[in-house]
């Protein structure tokens, strides 16, 4: 361990860590880092007279130059006692660079279920293809035509966005989470009972609220799936159960060689990495000459 710890004396659990990093050959690097004490405190007592120590990063010692620096984030709220200890790392490998997808547009259609926005689409539609000029040839007429379509549809319907938290998280939970922001930062300015007092109710309201909104967000999804499965509506019963139940995943990043076989073992995927980088040093030199 480093020497720029907040404590002299090591409790019992404290030796336990210490044993275990020993047996491992692991460095306590939240330990490495000279910072003030108010930056080097993970927890606080529920009185918020005391600061200590007690959550710690650990990394294996021959990946210890990695770590650039390690702080305790005071301003995170996290609703916890428990500070945020937030690490800094040098990536010594960047990921190779891929070729970007065309960007696939998606309309917003959901809203073509309403009539009269529906009517409304129409109508514009055929409103643009009265004002252009008709052509004899077929290819221009179509291109003409598309062209009506895609603008109209554009200001009519406008394009899928989908953002995060978009569907509950509204102006009302917006103004909740703000007032608990700044009851964090006015108690972490000055921590008297008043100020932690007005924090965890500020804190309560906006838990409640936000939990509320998600309990009848959720409930609204579900109820749609049901409509949708009773209409016999197939793509939007699957499309919402989809999303409904889809979680997060991992992307993989894959090496592949020149037959296109998948790279598993780390040195064909350093040689592959050698590879690349010879080949923009080469056309690096190539366009200076020029």
């Amino acid at each position: 361990m480093g020497q720029h710890t907040i404590h002299d004396e090591t409790s019992e659990n404290g030796l336990i860590l210490c044993q275990f990093v020993e047996a491992n050959e692991l460095i306590i690097s939240s330990t490495c880092f000279e910072h003030k004490h108010i930056y080097n405190g993970t927890w606080n007592d529920p009185a918020g007279s005391t600061v200590n120590q007690i959550d710690h990063v650990l990394i294996n010692k021959r990946r210890a130059t990695i770590v650039e620096d390690m702080k305790t984030m005071r301003g995170a709220n996290c609703n916890s006692d428990h500070s945020l200890v937030r690490t800094i790392i040098r990536h010594k490998i960047s990921h190779i660079y891929q070729k970007k997808q065309k960007y696939k547009l998606r309309w917003d259609i959901h809203k073509l279920e309403n009539k009269d926005k529906k009517n409304e689409h129409q109508e514009h539609i055929t409103g643009k293809l009265k004002q252009i000029e008709r052509k004899q040839d077929v290819n221009e007429e179509w291109i003409n035509i598309k062209k009506v379509i895609l603008e109209s549809t554009n200001e009519k319907i406008g394009e899928q966005r989908k953002e995060r938290n978009q569907d509950w998280y509204n102006e009302e939970c917006q103004i909740a989470m703000k007032e608990k922001n700044d009851a964090t930062k006015q108690c972490l300015n000055k921590e008297t009972r008043k100020n932690r007092k007005e924090y965890q109710d500020k804190r309560k309201v906006a838990t409640k609220l936000c939990r509320k909104k998600k309990t009848e967000i959720w409930n609204k999804k579900i109820e749609e799936i049901k409509g949708a499965n009773i209409k016999k509506n197939v793509r939007k019963f699957y499309t919402e159960a989809k999303e409904t139940s889809q979680e997060y995943q991992q992307r993989n990043i894959i090496y592949k060689g020149d037959k296109g076989k998948i790279l598993t073992e780390a040195k064909a995927i350093l040689l592959k990495w050698q590879q690349y980088f010879q080949f923009l040093l080469e056309n690096e030199f190539q366009t200076r000459e020029k």
